[in-house]
């Protein structure tokens, strides 16, 4: 879930907002600068969007396990979070959100401020 949310995030910023970052270029901020504003957006949502995530499932397995506990042979008596399964999630996550980052860097590169205001 937090993978997704990244990646919808990085593309609704760079649809939604394309004048502001070409306003913000036209200003004099570098395309460095650009590249670290995104940058410091996506790392915000993922810092928001990984403990939401773990504690949106974690109610979502308790409550699984209540459910299902008539159809299990050994009913669990607790939830378990394997370490490396909660690595991998966090890798996956992280990965999403180079690859998003990767991929708004490339599409703030294409964007050309006179096609921009051409469309005014």
């Amino acid at each position: 879930m937090s993978a997704a949310g990244i990646g919808i995030f990085v593309f609704g910023l760079l649809l939604q907002r394309p004048r502001e970052y070409m306003t913000m270029r036209a200003l004099g901020m570098r395309g460095r600068q650009l590249h670290g504003l995104l940058i410091g957006e996506v790392a915000l949502v993922a810092a928001v969007a990984l403990p939401t995530a773990a504690v949106v499932g974690t109610a979502m397995a308790l409550m699984f396990v209540q459910v299902l506990r008539p159809v299990f042979t050994l009913p669990p008596d607790r939830l378990t979070f394997p370490p490396d399964w909660m690595a991998s999630l966090a890798a996956l996550v992280v990965g999403a959100m180079a690859a998003s980052t990767l991929a708004g860097s490339v599409l703030l590169r294409r964007l050309r401020p006179i096609e921009l205001l051409r469309e005014e």
